[in-house]
């Protein structure tokens, strides 16, 4: 299932102070939205990827993601299952 393989990660290992809210109801090509809380010391913007651990490939689902936004709605790409 989609939403099993979706994991919402960083790019940046310094922003690991950001706590994103896990999406409900992924799905391929569908529509999510995440949520977010940041801190001060958090970068002014960061990337969310989408990470498939079955083929060790990741997708940029999101570059330059506004920090104090703390939310963004997005379509997902269409991902191969193996």
């Amino acid at each position: 299932m989609f939403a099993q393989l979706l994991a919402v990660v960083l790019a940046l290992p310094f922003v690991s102070a950001l706590t994103i809210s896990a999406p409900t109801g992924a799905t391929t090509g569908g529509v999510v939205t995440i949520t977010w809380q940041a801190t001060t010391t958090d970068p002014a913007y960061f990337t969310l990827q989408l990470v498939n651990p079955a083929f060790h490939d990741t997708y940029a689902i999101s570059n330059n993601v506004q920090t104090s936004l703390g939310t963004i709605t997005l379509e997902l790409p269409q991902v191969p299952v193996e």
